[in-house]
């Protein structure tokens, strides 16, 4: 195939990919109202995993709004021509979220609630938007087709063309990773995602769809 044809057709296959990533259900389902919106919450915080944060003064705990991450026990796969690598998604995710916000105060603005009543807000750091952040450097995805900031787009449109974190690997679906994991402690080993990756029932990443014949791996 000639290389102009070849980066159209993996470009229309990335396009494809963010749309039924973008479209897939969510356990979040945002209800705005007047209480919500005004309330804000701001202090030093506490990372419990790459969307999650705990402000420990107030007892409260949010999920960042429009996006979705990895799960702390969640493996993403690198293929290369030296077979498939394991990648700890989920703890990076962690870790990058818990480098960015240190010890400085953070600042979110309540949006709505997650489905289980969770508050889901916009955070900054510094007056930076970690969600928009976390987007930029590929550890996040857009978890709705329609995030109330359309910046979000643009920014991860860019970190996919140039496959940053999770857009240069192969992952499963996070919402489906949670209904098929059955464990999900921290001591989950890089094989039960291998599996559940050739055993995927959608795509999420573009390298995942020039793996659509990944074996089923039996060893470590």
């Amino acid at each position: 195939m000639p290389p102009m044809i070849a980066r159209a057709a993996i470009l229309a296959a990335v396009g494809l990919s963010i749309a039924m990533a973008s479209c897939a259900p969510s356990q979040r389902y945002p209800a705005f109202d007047a209480h919500t919106a005004s309330s804000l919450l701001s202090g030093r915080v506490s990372v419990v995993d790459g969307r999650t944060l705990l402000f420990p003064d107030q007892g409260r705990t949010v999920q960042l709004m429009n996006i979705d991450t990895c799960e702390v026990a969640q493996w993403a796969v690198v293929q290369s021509s030296s077979g498939p690598s394991p990648v700890p998604c989920g703890a990076r995710a962690k870790a990058w979220l818990t480098r960015t916000v240190g010890t400085q105060s953070v600042d979110c603005q309540g949006a709505g609630f997650t489905r289980t009543g969770q508050v889901l807000a916009y955070c900054a750091v510094g007056g930076r938007d970690v969600a928009l952040e976390m987007l930029r450097v590929g550890l996040a995805v857009i978890d709705t087709p329609r995030p109330v900031r359309a910046q979000y787009f643009a920014v991860q449109a860019d970190a996919v063309a140039k496959r940053y974190g999770i857009w240069a690997t192969f992952v499963l679906d996070m919402e489906e990773w949670r209904r098929r994991a059955v464990d999900q402690t921290p001591t989950r080993q890089p094989i039960a995602d291998y599996n559940l990756l050739a055993d995927r029932q959608r795509d999420v990443t573009p390298p995942m769809i020039e793996s659509r014949h990944l074996p089923k791996t039996t060893s470590k």
